[in-house]
């Protein structure tokens, strides 16, 4: 092991705010709800890039693509099986 690497911070989060504002500590989280024609553009720029992937690359494409029909959290979308798609 590099004897470089710090196994532990040491200086104790209490000390550090007493410099920084808690604001700094987290970046928050910012949401944006995409339009349909973004919807749309973004299943058809993913449709792209799902037909020239390989195999290894294309299941995480695919799970995005599922995911702009189905608006499912990533949870639910890990958890679903391939028998469960239908096609309509």
């Amino acid at each position: 092991m590099d004897k470089a690497v710090l196994s532990v911070n040491p200086i104790p989060r209490s000390y550090l705010k007493l410099f920084f504002k808690q604001s700094d500590f987290s970046t928050g989280r910012k949401l944006h709800l995409f339009s349909k024609d973004e919807i749309s553009a973004l299943r058809e720029e993913l449709l792209k890039e799902y037909k020239g992937a390989t195999i290894a690359n294309s299941v995480s494409r695919l799970a995005l693509i599922v995911d702009t029909y189905l608006g499912l959290r990533p949870e639910e979308l890990q958890v679903l099986k391939f028998e469960q798609l239908v096609k309509y």
